[in-house]
């Protein structure tokens, strides 16, 4: 079911018309956005699981599956000829985590391993 989250709002408190006081949010909407270098994309596939830590649990590992993947870079060098360049060429990537313990916040910082290799960068 939807999970609430009370905003920073209290009894006597004056705000602006259509100012928000709550948010509704699903427990399979949570997901980590990360980039992923263009030399390192035939890693990953929609559907790929993979493991998602946070710092707020060390040495926990969660679950994850890639929702999405970028089709075009996100940051891309002006001038990209050398596979030096090519390296700094990123593509977001979503994926969705499980969390049936409903220990996740909404904006934690988080990390995305494939295989238990080192996180993107």
């Amino acid at each position: 079911g939807p999970l609430l989250e009370v905003l920073a709002v209290r009894p006597g408190d004056v705000l602006a018309a259509g100012a928000p006081v709550a948010r509704l949010q699903r427990a399979g909407d949570l997901w980590v956005k990360v980039f992923l270098p263009e030399t390192e994309m035939g890693r990953l596939a929609v559907g790929r699981e993979v493991g998602v830590t946070v710092d707020s649990f060390p040495g926990r590992t969660f679950r994850g599956k890639v929702a999405w993947i970028g089709a075009r870079a996100e940051y891309t060098p002006r001038n990209v000829q050398s596979p030096e360049e090519r390296r700094h060429q990123v593509f977001a990537v979503k994926v969705v985590v499980e969390d049936p313990q409903g220990v996740f916040q909404s904006g934690m910082a988080a990390s995305v391993a494939v295989d238990g290799a080192p996180p993107p960068r």
